[in-house]
């Protein structure tokens, strides 16, 4: 309605502006131009808009056109009054800040703006910056005749109060990511200046590409950077990213590089990730690898990584000799943009002022410091003897102690969580006035990367352990923090049991949601601070955690260290799991004797012990290694023990609908149907009394096959689309392909070879967006004894075989 307010003279025009047709408010409003039907009917309802076709400047035929009625108009007005009192924030030219409304701000601007231009380029902090801003942008805005609407993430990137210098620095890569698809590596010690950069980067680039800014936290794996574009690449395209990460606890690093390539093919972006020093967790490195590889498939994708890292983290050319990344190595400032800095001086005369700059040495962080109040009367041979020595020796012990507590924290925190005792105000006053602690959104308190360095690298030891404790007081009743946190601090505070004993506590939950970055925590713990009992324990879940991200020789290394101490300590239950995680790598490197050895010593274990549910699926494992030996009557024997165990769990039963599931299907594939039918509708009723929806969409899978075993074709097709839809709904891809491999032997069964085929391909599809590598080998394996062209059955077939020499099958 604000938009149209200024077009109410055109209502009975022949020809009438472009802002009134759909794209114009599109763009004005900043919405979809398929969205503006929609989002004007409520207003068309109430009398208080008009439609009709006319001609459009600059456009060949009639258009719709819209037009606020009587009515319509008086509600602007109303709307207009209240609107133009609102309060905000502008950035002028030249740097200054003002407060105004934002009726005010267009008489303010040094260009023609609308109050709804105001709106539409407002930030979410309530401030407009005019500097990023000019009279051509907001006309290029409001008259675009395509339909581009561009997503911006930036929640993370820190606005600088002040920046100055780098004109050099920032018009050169301005210029490189304008010219084609290319990574930028810049690389600069803590406080240099490379987030202020970034900010200046990503205004430069706003309203003209798609943006994702990612800050790395020292917390976090590969995951957050994962989520993230996830999100992203489906607002700007589609998708197929976020569906792959929802429904994989451990996403591939070169599966994750190639969908988001594929999401920003042909969508203007820009990618900034900084701190990128910060994760350790090497799936990070690959991802940005395997993205800078292919830039080259993309048209206007541009990559930024911000490191303090001076290493060639990235090839700066590809094996063909084409140029890949470019280095951008952050110095100091030069002497103008450090003159702006030091706004505290009233007057500074050329000798002090070099001193001063060969103190700091251009660097952004310590000139603020200097300008807040430090001395620069003596000279020191580095930055870091002059922080130490005229900067934090000169706190006192309060400040001290506050200072160290801040630093301490990875996050921002509370000031009534700080470890001190006594009133931290008039501390934690003087340390913000100072710029040695920031104020963060909400209120909480926080320190620059480089303060913390210097503070924690002479912190003494007894005093760095206490203020850990204390933190993990804070965690323990924190209602935000996580149990990452936690462990952090217990670790650093001594707690290496607890913090062990907390690991295998929550280990089974962190690794079903794929916490990666709990391998950093167990490699943190000191193994002799450790109960043996425990150790092995968190020795067996780290094998777990390695062994999904693919590391079979860590997880083997760790499993066998573990079951080795176990045994030692008589720990029959723990011994029995560690048998069969062992037995499964055996039986992934085609060591099937090996692994039929270890699941019958873990059975032992299970059934003296009475663990029904591991001692139904270690049999049921027995029974396929023993089908794929050609042993069927050992298999059998096996399948049948099986269904004794199910019998003699009596009530608990319900807690084995997995184990009689994998049953039916080990029996199907003997041919035993009506042992295979009992065991299928018992899982079923299980799965239906528990409620389970992933459960029952299983049953439903092995009903499918089981009917369509017994020729009933109708009724297997009842059953796979009913497990299909389940299992879609659930998010669970693997039991999705598996279940489509079935549905294609069905319709393979009943002379439908286009319509398997088909199921195949999407079946194929699905695996690969998920890394399921050993069923992409599967599909493509069908594929070449089904496809009826024969050069694509041997395609497929080879490509089949190379999967599965890769994976290492025998």
């Amino acid at each position: 309605m604000l938009h149209l307010r200024d077009y109410g003279d055109h209502r009975e025009s022949v020809e009438v502006p472009f802002s009134v047709s759909q794209m114009g408010i599109a763009n004005a409003v900043s919405i979809a131009r398929s969205n503006v039907p929609r989002a004007i009917a409520g207003l068309r309802e109430q009398g208080q808009l008009i439609e009709r076709k006319a001609h459009v400047t600059g456009v060949a035929r009639k258009r719709k056109a819209y037009f606020l009625t009587d009515e319509g108009l008086r509600a602007s007005d109303e709307i207009h009054r209240s609107i133009s009192q609102h309060p905000i924030r502008l950035i002028l030219s030249n740097e200054e800040e003002v407060e105004a409304t934002i009726g005010e701000s267009c008489d303010i601007s040094p260009f023609p703006l609308r109050i709804v231009d105001v709106i539409r380029y407002l930030l979410d902090d309530g401030v407009l910056d005019l500097r990023q801003l000019s009279g051509d942008l907001v006309a290029r805005d409001l008259t675009k005749s395509i339909e581009k609407q561009l997503v911006t993430m930036t929640t993370d990137l820190p606005r600088p109060k002040r920046f100055f210098g780098r004109t050099r620095e920032l018009e050169s890569m301005v210029g490189l990511l304008d010219a084609r698809p290319t990574c930028l590596l810049v690389q600069g010690i803590a406080g240099i200046g490379k987030t202020a950069l970034a900010y200046q980067l990503v205004q430069e680039f706003t309203h003209r590409r798609n943006l994702l800014y990612h800050r790395c936290q020292d917390r976090e794996s590969s995951k957050a950077f994962i989520e993230s574009a996830a999100d992203w690449a489906s607002q700007v395209s589609d998708t197929s990213l976020a569906d792959y990460v929802a429904a994989t606890p451990a996403p591939r690093a070169k599966e994750v590089a190639r969908l988001l390539l594929e999401s920003l093919s042909d969508s203007p972006a820009l990618i900034v990730i900084d701190d990128h020093h910060k994760v350790s967790d090497e799936d990070l490195h690959e991802i940005v690898l395997h993205i800078v590889r292919g830039l080259d498939t993309t048209k206007e994708l541009g990559v930024v990584v911000l490191t303090r890292s001076f290493r060639e983290i990235l090839p700066s050319k590809s094996p063909e000799g084409a140029i890949l990344t470019l280095a951008f190595p952050l110095e100091g400032l030069d002497p103008d943009a450090c003159r702006n800095l030091l706004t505290s001086f009233s007057e500074l005369d050329p000798a002090q002022f070099q001193q001063i700059y060969a103190i700091t040495r251009g660097h952004p962080l310590a000139l603020e410091l200097v300008n807040k109040g430090a001395t620069t009367s003596t000279y020191h041979g580095t930055l870091e003897q002059y922080v130490e020595a005229e900067i934090l020796a000169r706190l006192t012990s309060a400040q001290k102690r506050v200072l160290s507590a801040l630093c301490i924290f990875r996050e921002p925190i509370p000031l009534e969580d700080i470890p001190f005792e006594g009133d931290a105000h008039d501390a934690i006053d003087a340390l913000v006035s100072r710029g040695l602690a920031r104020v963060s959104d909400g209120g909480n308190f926080d320190v620059h990367d480089l303060v913390r360095e210097f503070v924690v690298r002479g912190m003494d030891p007894s005093l760095k352990r206490d203020l850990h404790t204390h933190a993990t007081k804070h965690y323990r009743t924190s209602s935000s923090g996580g149990d990452l946190e936690l462990l952090h601090h217990l670790t650093f505070s001594g707690g290496h049991d607890e913090a062990a004993r907390m690991v295998v506590d929550r280990a089974t939950e962190l690794i079903r949601i794929g916490q990666l970055e709990l391998i950093d925590i167990i490699a943190s713990l000191d193994s002799n601070l450790v109960s043996p009992r425990t150790w092995s324990e968190v020795q067996m879940f780290l094998g777990d955690l390695l062994a999904l991200k693919g590391d079979w020789d860590g997880a083997e290394l760790n499993y066998q260290s573990a079951f080795e101490q176990a045994e030692q300590l008589g720990a029959d239950r723990l011994v029995a799991k560690l048998q069969s995680r062992r037995a499964d790598i055996d039986l992934h490197r085609g060591r099937m004797t090996d692994a039929l050895d270890k699941h019958a010593i873990a059975l032992k274990g299970y059934e003296k012990h009475a663990e029904h549910d591991l001692a139904g699926r270690t049999y049921t494992n027995l029974g396929a290694i023993l089908r794929q030996k050609g042993d069927k009557k050992a298999a059998l024997e096996a399948y049948q023990q099986c269904k004794k165990v199910i019998d003699s769990a009596g009530s608990k039963s319900h807690h084995l609908v997995s184990t009689s599931i994998l049953l039916a299907r080990g029996l199907l594939e003997l041919g035993e149907l009506d042992a295979a039918r009992q065991a299928a509708f018992q899982a079923h009723d299980l799965s239906v009394a528990n409620k389970d929806e992933a459960q029952i969409a299983r049953s439903h899978a092995v009903l499918g096959r089981l009917h369509a075993r017994g020729d009933d074709q109708t009724l297997a097709l009842h059953h796979y689309s009913e497990a299909l839809e389940g299992l879609s709904d659930i998010g669970d891809p693997r039991s999705v392909v598996e279940v489509s491999l079935m549905l294609g032997e069905v319709l393979v069964d009943s002379g439908d070879l286009e319509g398997a085929i088909e199921r195949y391909r999407g079946a194929l599809a699905m695996a690969e967006e998920n890394d399921l590598r050993m069923q992409m080998g599967e599909i493509l394996a069908r594929l070449g004894g089904t496809h009826p062209d024969r050069k694509q059955r041997t395609e497929d077939l080879n490509r089949a075989l190379t999967l599965f020499r890769e994976l290492g099958a025998k």
